[in-house]
């Protein structure tokens, strides 16, 4: 297996995220990475209502992650893997059970958008509360300006400002 350069992002609250290097882009003389975490992406959802047809609420505020932290990060150690709260997604470290012969039945089969969307990984209850983690089954990929080899990631304005050019250089490398 060929080696994949990685690179090492960090958001302003100094978390980091190691990254395999898939694309280089240059733009108007800039270096833009195009990046995929090493680790495996997952989201946090909550079930709040007590409505089964209800969808699940993806859970970002920093604060509930950290209430429910102990419980979610025992409840993935069962199943040989490490939370971690990476720059700009938590991820897992650690091999991933089958996710593909899961017998048990995701309440996500209500919802098809998210269903399509996302693989059932862990469920787990805190204070009362039922929470769940989910793998993306589309690969989550981070864009960042390289400055003296330092991957460095773009604010949405910054991100927005190339989207559109970076896009169509990448479509034309994969056609």
């Amino acid at each position: 297996m060929e080696d994949v350069p990685t690179l090492l992002v960090q958001d302003d609250a100094g978390r980091t995220l190691l990254c395999d290097l898939e694309h280089l882009v240059p733009i108007d003389g800039q270096e833009y990475a195009l990046l995929m975490p090493v680790d495996t992406p997952v989201s946090l959802f909550a079930w709040d209502g007590e409505d089964e047809d209800e969808p699940p609420r993806l859970v970002e505020d920093e604060s509930e992650v950290e209430a429910v932290w102990p419980t979610a990060s025992a409840v993935l150690q069962e199943q040989n893997l490490t939370l971690i709260n990476s720059a700009v997604t938590l991820t897992v470290e650690g091999e991933l059970p089958d996710l593909e012969d899961e017998d048990e039945e995701s309440d996500f089969e209500e919802d098809e958008e998210v269903e399509e969307e996302f693989i059932h990984l862990v469920s787990f209850y805190h204070e009362e509360q039922e929470y769940s983690f989910f793998v993306p089954l589309e690969p989550i990929y981070v864009v960042a300006r390289l400055v003296d080899g330092e991957a460095k990631l773009l604010t949405p304005e910054e991100f927005e400002a190339i989207e559109e050019r970076l896009t169509a250089e990448l479509d034309e490398r994969m056609a």
